[in-house]
């Protein structure tokens, strides 16, 4: 598509449900909060055992999506996801920076989180000071949504970590 002039090199852009949707442009803020949360995730996790990966995509070919999430807490590979991006199965977190993507985040890409059976998602929301944290995906949603602010602790089973939300939410 890039070749034949539909689409434009460096366009924003991701795969939802077979339809081409536009990203919103990355904030100061935005970026701030995936740079804070992406150093909270190394420092936790085992370099031979995950991936934090940044705003790269995910493949979800049963739904026919590619989504860019903020944040991809992945299984690790030797390969680092060079020969093919992850699917479902590689992926124990996916993190959403919602700055100015709340409705977006919850409404369409949560129900497709679930749907691909992505075993947990956490929106988090800086400005307002929470992070929603989904589990226990079935049938196309989150059977569990949980909400912590500063000061809580999360804990996330696939990762075997503990986080302090106020590390998250700076």
């Amino acid at each position: 598509m890039l070749q034949t002039g539909i689409l434009k090199e460096g366009e924003r852009l991701e795969l939802i449900h077979g339809e081409i949707t536009e990203k919103s442009p990355i904030t100061s803020a935005h970026a701030g909060s995936v740079n804070r949360i992406f150093r909270a995730l190394s420092k936790r996790l085992p370099f031979d055992r995950t991936i934090v990966s940044v705003q790269n995509p995910i493949s979800i070919p049963d739904l026919r999506s590619e989504p860019e999430p903020d944040i991809s807490v992945l299984k690790f590979r030797a390969d680092f996801y060079e020969e093919k991006h992850p699917v479902p199965a590689e992926v124990l977190l996916l993190i959403e920076v919602a700055v100015t993507t709340l409705k977006t985040d919850q409404k369409i890409k949560a129900p497709l989180y679930a749907q691909a059976g992505i075993p947990e998602l956490w929106i988090i929301t800086p400005l307002q000071g929470k992070v929603e944290v989904y589990k226990n995906p079935k049938e196309g949603e989150y059977r569990l949504r949980e909400i912590y602010r500063a000061g809580d602790k999360i804990v996330c089973e696939n990762l075997a970590a503990k986080f302090d939300a106020a590390e998250l939410l700076g």
